[in-house]
């Protein structure tokens, strides 16, 4: 079984994605190992859904001092 470089795995990742085959199948096809190709298609799609609007930042936060609560009811203060 070959371990395709980064570039030709995303090429496979979208042959496979309009292939309509079984990941076994098209592996099968193409001589590759199922684990790698499963490797390959996970990262892609993080690749995809992580955009630069999407990925977390830090917001601006204005902490406000406030008077605590009183104690329940029957314990001292």
């Amino acid at each position: 079984m070959r371990r395709p470089g980064p570039d030709e795995s995303k090429q496979l990742v979208a042959e496979f994605e309009e292939s309509g085959l079984q990941q076994k199948e098209f592996v099968a096809q193409h001589g590759l190992s199922l684990g790698v190709f499963q490797y390959r298609l996970y990262r892609e799609a993080q690749r995809r859904s992580t955009r630069p609007a999407q990925r977390a930042a830090f917001l601006p936060v204005e902490v406000v001092a406030s008077a605590a609560p009183p104690p329940p009811r029957g314990q001292p203060a």
